[in-house]
């Protein structure tokens, strides 16, 4: 009988947990020399605060095709929260980690590799 109430409470527990799963998109478009520029977009998807969650980068370089057209590139992993102002993205492959700086909580910034400067590309709330 204590098992079945103690699996039930988790059980209840998790549910709980996952009913307050939030997601956070935000976008912006950058300057760049080949193309009319690159419009960013992430997607936080934060579970739960202080455990790993996911997100995903869509990079679409305006004109950037031979032909004109828009090209396309998206990134997914992991996201963690370093503290209450850096969100940390790694990419599944392991190879990319991209670091953003929380501004306030509608701005996000890309900050360089050693999170020493923390740039103008400012991404916004949608």
């Amino acid at each position: 009988m204590k098992r079945l109430i103690a699996c039930s409470a988790l059980a209840l527990c998790s549910l709980a947990c996952h009913k307050q799963k939030t997601v956070e998109i935000y976008e912006g478009v950058f300057p760049a020399a080949d193309c009319a520029g690159i419009e960013y977009s992430v997607t936080l998807n934060a579970e739960i605060v202080g455990r790993d969650t996911l997100f995903v980068l869509k990079q679409t370089y305006l004109e950037g095709g031979e032909d004109g057209s828009d090209v396309c590139f998206e990134i997914c992993g992991v996201q963690r929260e370093k503290d209450s102002q850096y969100i940390e993205l790694r990419a599944e492959d392991g190879d990319e980690v991209i670091t953003l700086y929380r501004v306030d909580d509608n701005t996000l910034r890309f900050t360089d590799e050693g999170q020493m400067r923390v740039s103008n590309y400012e991404l916004k709330r949608k």
